[in-house]
């Protein structure tokens, strides 16, 4: 009588520890572009609505024979007095305010620590994107 011993196939250490290994590799180069694509996108979102509040201030001065709104010290404010729906997402935060007489600016901050900021000349006309504020300019690149 001759017993046959059944055909098992199984993975050897080394196929495993190869498996492994790649499984490593991939999240090695994956999790740090994932965490620059988040900033990044923190970021775009931020300039973004900056932009749209830079917008929305100018047509509410060509509204008002061009004075500046009143106190715009948080989101709510800025909402309500320029017919705006920016919501405070991704933890940015927004304040505008009006330093001199001629310069109208807002500023976006984050908890990752960066803040950028736009700026308004009213005698000129002209927009000023990120005037590199203590927290530092963004990443990408700026309009």
């Amino acid at each position: 009588m001759c017993f046959q011993k059944p055909f098992l196939r199984a993975y050897t250490l080394i196929e495993l520890m190869i498996v492994v290994i790649l499984v490593g590799l991939i999240a090695g180069f994956g999790i740090p572009n994932y965490e620059k694509t988040m900033a990044r996108a923190k970021e775009r979102d931020a300039l973004s609505n900056l932009d749209t509040m830079l917008d929305a201030f100018k047509l509410y001065m060509s509204r008002n024979d061009d004075a500046f709104p009143p106190d715009l010290a948080d989101i709510a404010a800025i909402n309500s007095t320029l017919n705006l729906n920016i919501i405070e997402q991704q933890d940015n935060t927004y304040q505008c305010d009006s330093p001199d007489a001629n310069t109208y600016r807002c500023l976006a901050t984050n908890a990752d620590g960066w803040e950028v900021v736009i700026e308004l000349d009213v005698t000129s006309g002209e927009d000023l994107y990120c005037t590199n504020p203590p927290g530092g300019c963004p990443t990408t690149p700026v309009p």
